[in-house]
C-alpha cells in the first residue's frame, strides 16, 4: 500500500529564518498532520482487511452451498425441494452455477410449451409487421418494449441495440407478446426476462417467462385487472405492516403506497 509522505522544509536561504514560536507551532502542526495521516491509513488498511475477509467468507460459502446445491439438492430435487433445510438454503443465495436450473424446476412448466412453440412464436414476432399483429409498429406496446430493453441493465450494456442478449431478449419478449396476444407486452417484463436470459437460453427463459406471468397474481398485474390488483396490494400491505412495521409506518408517512412501487415487477 502507497504511504503519504510529508517533508517538513525550512524556509530557503535567500529569506529570513522563522521565528522561533513559529517554528515550534509549525513543527506542532506537522507532527499532527503526520499522526493523522498515519490514522487515515490504518483506517484504509483495516478498511481492506475487512473487505477481503468478505470477500474470502462468500467464496467460501459460495463453494460450500455449490457443493450442497450439486450433491445434496438437486439430485433429489422433488424429494427435497420443499424441506425447510433446502428453504433456508435458499435464503442464503442460489450459486450461479446451478441457479437457472433451480429456477425452471422450482417454476415449473404447467403450460406445457416446447421448444417448438417458442420457435413458431418467435416466427411471428419476426414477421416484417415488427413483432406480428398484436404489437405492430406504431403500436403502445412495441414502443415500451423498445424504451424497456433500452433501459435493461444499462450497466452491463448486453440488452441494448449491438449487445450479446439484445436480440435474444427482443425474440423472448416478442414471442411471449405473440404467445398472449391478450397481454402483449406487459410494461418492465424486459427485466424479468433479461434476468432470466443471464442463467439460461432463450427457449429456456420463454419457458419460464411465460409460466411466471401465468401466476394468477402476475396475471393480474400483466393484463391489467384492477379488482384483483386491488385485492393483492391490500393482501401485501397486511404483511408489509406484520414484518416491516417501521419502514411500513415510513412509506405510509410520505404517502408512498404499493400502487406505485408493486406494479414495476
Amino acid at each position: 500500500a502507497a504511504t503519504t509522505v510529508i517533508v517538513l522544509e525550512q524556509r530557503p536561504k535567500n529569506l529570513p529564518p522563522k521565528p522561533l514560536a513559529e517554528q515550534q507551532r509549525h513543527r506542532v502542526q506537522y507532527e499532527a498532520m503526520l499522526r493523522e495521516i498515519q490514522k487515515q491509513e490504518e483506517r484504509a488498511c483495516e478498511r481492506r482487511r475487512r473487505l477481503e475477509e468478505e470477500r474470502c467468507r462468500r467464496e467460501e460459502v459460495a463453494t460450500r452451498t455449490t457443493a450442497l446445491w450439486s450433491r445434496g439438492v438437486l439430485p433429489r430435487w422433488q424429494e427435497v425441494c420443499k424441506s425447510r433445510k433446502v428453504r433456508s438454503l435458499w435464503w442464503e443465495g442460489i450459486p450461479p452455477s446451478v441457479r437457472g436450473w433451480v429456477w425452471q424446476h422450482s417454476i415449473g412448466n404447467q403450460l406445457n410449451i416446447t421448444p417448438a412453440n417458442y420457435k413458431e412464436k418467435k416466427s411471428i414476432s419476426r414477421l416484417p409487421s415488427g413483432l406480428g399483429a398484436s404489437v405492430a409498429p406504431g403500436n403502445p406496446q412495441l414502443e415500451a418494449m423498445t424504451l424497456d430493453i433500452l433501459s435493461t441493465f444499462p450497466d452491463l450494456h448486453i440488452f441494448q441495440k449491438g449487445g450479446p442478449y439484445h436480440d435474444s431478449l427482443r425474440n423472448v419478449l416478442g414471442a411471449y407478446a405473440t404467445y398472449r396476444p391478450d397481454v402483449g407486452y406487459a410494461p418492465m417484463t424486459s427485466w424479468l426476462a433479461a434476468m432470466l436470459l443471464l442463467y439460461m437460453d432463450a427457449v429456456e427463459a420463454f419457458v419460464v417467462l411465460a409460466n411466471i406471468l401465468n401466476q394468477p397474481c402476475m396475471l393480474a398485474f400483466a393484463l391489467p385487472r384492477p379488482n384483483q390488483v386491488k385485492r393483492y396490494l391490500a393482501t401485501f400491505d397486511v404483511f408489509f405492516e406484520e414484518n416491516l412495521p417501521g419502514l411500513f409506518a415510513h412509506f405510509k408517512k410520505i404517502g408512498l403506497l404499493p400502487d406505485v412501487y408493486l406494479g414495476d415487477w
